[in-house]
Order: C-alpha cells, then structure tokens, then sequence
C-alpha cells in the first residue's frame, strides 16, 4: 500500500506561540487573544487575531516578522464581537 504520509515526523513541529491568551486591551505584557502555529519551516498559521497581534508579532520576532507573515498560510478567527465587526 503506498501512503503520500510522511514515515518521519519532526519533533521541532507543530510550535506554538501565544501572542496573546486574553485582555480587555491590548498590551505589551498580555494582550487580546492570538495564537501563532509553525506547522512546518515554511507555514505558519494564525489562530485568531485580535488588536495588537501585529505589535505582538514584531515583539516576540523583531526584523523578521515580514519572514513570518509571507509563511503565513491562514487566519483563523473563531468568533467576533457585535460592537466591533462588519
């Protein structure tokens, strides 16, 4: 049987960076909701994105933050507020 599954699995993947876990506001020390996903050395994938994600970004990832947003494969926004949608 031939499986397109990958025999060898990196330890160093899936890593997890928590931009932000919850705050009414954003703020260098704890900021809105937001969660980075490395899936590989080539994709990444953004699990919410709250207010203040970008400067979170820049932060934790300094000059190479254009780097990881052009790996940046999808947004995934898991629910939205009545006060500030469109």
């Amino acid at each position: 049987m031939d499986s397109s599954l990958p025999t060898e699995v990196d330890p160093q993947y899936p890593e997890v960076v928590f931009l932000g876990t919850g705050s009414a506001v954003p703020m260098k020390s704890r900021n809105v909701s937001s969660t980075l996903v490395h899936v590989s050395p080539s994709r990444v994938l953004l699990l919410d994105c709250g207010e203040g994600t970008f400067g979170q970004l820049y932060r934790h990832y300094g000059d190479e933050v254009d780097d990881v947003l052009c790996q940046l494969s999808a947004v995934f926004v898991s629910h939205i507020h009545a006060d500030h949608h469109t």
